[in-house]
């Protein structure tokens, strides 16, 4: 199991682009394989990608460097393993990597210790000045969830109620009930709401 996780800056995968601040789409990471670091490596850099409109990367370039020739060759190739949300024409993004050593709550995450799971995704939501990790906060509350996590299953369904698509308000759907029958509050709130016809049923 590789040593390190990529604490991708999601906020700025997610938005931060070459285009007026009005015209900035969301990039939407998609997939990516997991990273082959250097061993010992850690560092902060950025990547300057290229997007086709299949949401594939075209092109990378280092747009700020970690000192480290080696981490910086290494999150060129992880970021061009990955693929994107499918876009109406072919943009400019900026991926901030901050690369660190795994701590034991990751360490547990990664070996399917469900309460990690769902720790770490929990200090991944971003929060007042701390921009977080959407994408990673999302994928470790899936893991969780899969897992009987009735919180996760929760989270899980609001972060796909807000993608908005007849697809994700489906999983919502599937995911807060299975939250539901755990009786946790949140959830049987929700699903409650979201069925309210003044709300003009979300989930229907």
């Amino acid at each position: 199991m590789n040593k390190y996780l990529a604490a991708l800056a999601a906020l700025i995968a997610a938005t931060h682009l070459y285009a007026s601040a009005a015209d900035q789409p969301r990039i939407g990471l998609n997939d990516c394989v997991k990273p082959v670091l250097p061993p010992g490596a850690q560092g902060a850099l950025t990547v300057k990608l290229r997007l086709g409109k299949d949401g594939k990367v075209r092109e990378t370039l280092i747009h700020k460097s970690s000192g480290n020739p080696q981490l910086d060759a290494a999150s060129m190739n992880h970021i061009a393993s990955c693929t994107f949300a499918p876009q109406e024409q072919e943009v400019w993004a900026l991926i901030s990597y901050a690369w660190e050593p795994q701590t034991s709550l990751q360490r547990n995450a990664e070996q399917g210790h469900a309460n990690a799971q769902e720790k770490l995704a929990l200090s991944l939501i971003p929060e007042g000045d701390n921009p977080g990790n959407p994408e990673q906060a999302l994928y470790w509350f899936r893991k969780a969830a899969e897992q009987g996590k009735p919180r996760s299953q929760y989270y899980l369904a609001r972060v796909l109620l807000e993608q908005g698509s007849k697809d994700t308000n489906d999983e919502a759907r599937d995911w807060l009930a299975k939250s539901a029958q755990q009786n946790y509050p949140a959830a049987l709130a929700l699903l409650k709401r979201l069925h309210d016809p003044s709300r003009d049923g979300l989930l229907k």
